[in-house]
């Protein structure tokens, strides 16, 4: 089996502007400890998702009632809102709006957004508590899943206030749109609704930081933290440290290090059980539990081999829309590989090549290891260099080290893994 690795302000529900309540900031979470990337990468997808719809709402919803008034701002909510929530949503995640009291049905909501509501009930938004936290599903999925209160402001009041006293046109655009409207009647400071979203975690592949942003814009800042990593089990992936200090490959689980340290370099193998507090720059992680061996039938080298795991992967069903994970094993002849030394760059952005000038070099006529890599046609400047379709790094046991690979010839007879499906 494969394993790879979301209010508008109340003017969506209500209004433009909430004076006391900033949605653009998610409330601290009662919620349980995330404890791995994935579910902190699930729920920074999720929040992404719903600060993408409240942006996209205020803007429309703001510019209308600045131009036409609050019948034009209605009408925008009416044909806008629901291609907009459509826009912040990606493949996995959903997002939206909701209420105990609607305006439009088709904004109900998902069953565990209107548990909170009910639990809510008509309490004043300053008493009502989001929560951003991870549930498990009845069939063993698991989604990170996000709810901000959703405030009533005053200009709130021009559509949601006391029946009698909205404008005579949007009290006519309300009866002709929605005849069984029941979200009038609210004051400063009431509980106008939900803002929702909710994003899978469906094991797959993660990207942290890239090569175009190491590269063209010196950034070598920690993306994610390697101890979660470890302790998510069966992690494969390739990148470097935070700083440009060093190597990173997994390997079944295992992280391994590769430091310059003095006029050499320093290999650690860390496992789950293991502490550390290094992080990455650059990495591209995903978890693969069960591999299916092929065999190398003619010799490849770095080229090559990209061509190797395509073709394998398309001949096993793989899906070529989407990286591909891949191990080799065994002899290796006229390996080349490197470890990154930040200390060695000079200031600002840098090429390919000076990132080469500035790395400790390895060289082994042969060697026994393992190639850890990803293939892809599609991240060039994400985690491959342009024009290549592989990031591959090495494993040694003797002697122990690892690396981003520079070249090497794969002899026939070697095994290539790949995710079996």
């Amino acid at each position: 089996m494969r394993i790879y690795r979301i209010a508008m302000v109340s003017l969506a529900l209500g209004c433009a502007r909430t004076p006391r309540t900033d949605l653009s900031k998610p409330p601290e979470p009662p919620s349980p400890p995330i404890s791995t990337a994935l579910e902190r990468r699930a729920q920074q997808r999720a929040n992404t998702a719903a600060d993408a719809l409240l942006d996209s709402l205020k803007r429309r919803l703001v510019g209308a009632l600045q131009t036409g008034g609050p019948a034009a701002a209605l009408q925008a909510c009416a044909t806008d809102a629901g291609p907009l929530t459509e826009a912040a949503q990606q493949s996995g995640i959903r997002v939206g709006r909701s209420s105990l009291r609607l305006r439009n049905p088709a904004n109900s909501g998902p069953e565990w957004v209107k548990d909170w509501l009910d639990a809510q009930g008509e309490r004043p938004t300053a008493e009502a508590a989001g929560f951003s936290r991870i549930d498990t599903l009845p069939d063993g999925g698991r989604v990170a899943r996000v709810v901000r209160p959703i405030a009533v402001g005053g200009p709130c009041l021009l559509c949601h206030g006391p029946a009698e006293s909205l404008p005579p046109d949007v009290r006519q655009a309300l009866t002709e749109r929605y005849p069984d409207d029941a979200a009038t009647g609210y004051a400063v400071g009431d509980l106008r609704g939900a803002l929702w979203a909710e994003a899978e975690i469906t094991p797959g592949l993660e990207m942290f930081g890239s090569l175009r942003s190491v590269m063209h814009e010196a950034d070598y800042s920690e993306k994610v933290a390697l101890q979660p990593l470890i302790e998510a089990g069966a992690g494969h992936g390739v990148g470097a440290l935070t700083g440009l200090a060093g190597e990173i490959t997994f390997s079944n689980g295992e992280a391994w290090i590769t430091t310059p340290d003095g006029a050499g370099l320093r290999t650690t193998r860390l496992a789950n059980g293991d502490a550390t507090d290094l992080g990455a720059a650059l990495l591209v992680f995903t978890q693969v539990s069960a591999w299916t061996e092929h065999t190398v039938t003619t010799p490849l080298d770095l080229e090559s081999l990209g061509a190797a795991v395509r073709d394998a992967a398309a001949a096993s069903g793989l899906s070529l829309d989407e990286p591909v994970p891949f191990r080799v094993e065994g002899a290796l002849h006229s390996l080349q590989f490197h470890v990154i030394d930040g200390d060695a760059l000079g200031a600002g952005p840098s090429s390919h090549a000076q990132h080469r000038d500035a790395a400790r070099t390895v060289s082994h006529d042969t060697a026994e290891g393992t190639l850890i890599g990803l293939w892809s046609t599609a991240h060039g400047g994400v985690f491959t260099h342009m024009g290549a379709t592989t990031h591959v790094h090495v494993t040694l046991e003797e002697p122990l080290g690892s690396g981003h690979v520079d070249g090497v010839l794969i002899p026939a007879g070697g095994r290539l893994f790949l995710p079996s499906r």
